[in-house]
């Protein structure tokens, strides 16, 4: 999703974000495996399209 600058909004997709977000903040805890497999597979899901 992007502001009306054309700038994306939400919380960056890094390492740290999801360590964050895993670990320290409370979460469900499918929802924090999704991340972490999503985290070790972000090169075939960014590069999905094209």
């Amino acid at each position: 999703m992007e502001d009306s600058t054309g700038q994306a909004v939400g919380i960056p997709f890094t390492a740290e974000q999801v360590e964050r977000l895993t670990m320290r903040e409370p979460m469900q805890p499918a929802g924090a495996a999704l991340l972490q497999l999503a985290w070790q597979h972000r090169d075939v899901l960014l590069n999905m399209g094209g």
